[in-house]
This record gives structure tokens, sequence and C-alpha cells, in this order.
């Protein structure tokens, strides 16, 4: 994980560092059995706790996609 921050331009002082994976990363996870309901709520959501402001930044977002064997 790398720390990031940022300024608040409309509190006009620095967001709270936390600690974020870097752009890029990719992450395999093999299941047996998938939850298409969940896998689309996480692509649209994000991961839980997400703060809405640092999403709209770019934080949280996801792409899921299936790997041919």
């Amino acid at each position: 994980a790398q720390v990031v921050s940022g300024w608040d331009l409309a509190r006009w002082q620095p967001k709270p560092a936390q600690r974020a994976v870097p752009a890029g990363a990719v992450y395999w996870f093999e299941a047996g059995t998938l939850d298409a309901e969940a896998l689309a709520r996480l692509a649209t959501e994000g991961l839980p706790g997400a703060d809405a402001a640092r999403r709209a930044e770019g934080f949280n977002n996801v792409l899921i996609a299936a790997w041919p064997r």
C-alpha cells in the first residue's frame, strides 16, 4: 500500500492520509461458485466503507473480468 492525502478545497484543510493500493494493481481470485449479483454490486459500489468524496476522485473503483482457462 501507499499513503495518499491531498487538499480539501471546500474546507481549506488537508485531507486525512489513508493507505491505498497503487493504480494498476491486479488481484487474482479463484472461486468455485460466484455470486453474480455480489460482483455487480462490487463493480458499481466498490468495497464497503468507501468515502463518497474519495470515490468521486477515483478511489475504490474496481474492474472485474473473467480470465479464460
